[in-house]
């Protein structure tokens, strides 16, 4: 592979994992792996819709697909009921897990 084909290759990928962080949902998703350490399916789509209310499953199929193939998220397990590893978490979704955290905490204690 030349050097020109590395640089293109590389700035394809930076690429690829910038738009991964364009949806204020997809971010979300990865903290509420990120929070858990793993997580299934119906536990993100639970934290999510705690905080954003209703969310459509396959809006939810699309975000976690989008994460996996930028390599923010890895699914492991089962087809039909894998789990979720957060990977490589950009600094901004780590500094905003103490926060997500706190926010869950809130709705579930009602206050």
């Amino acid at each position: 592979m030349s050097v020109e084909e590395k640089v293109l290759k590389r700035a394809e990928e930076i690429a690829r994992k910038a738009s991964a962080m364009a949806s204020p949902i997809r971010v979300l998703v990865l903290a509420v792996i990120a929070l858990r350490g793993e997580a299934r399916w119906h536990e993100i789509k639970g934290a999510l819709e705690e905080l954003v209310g209703s969310i459509n499953p396959n809006t939810l199929a699309f975000h976690i697909n989008r994460l996996v193939e930028a390599g923010y998220v890895e699914r492991a397990g089962p087809q039909r009921s894998p789990r979720y590893f957060a990977r490589n978490v950009p600094p901004e979704v780590e500094g905003l897990l103490e926060d997500l955290s706190k926010a869950l905490r809130e709705v579930r204690e009602g206050g």
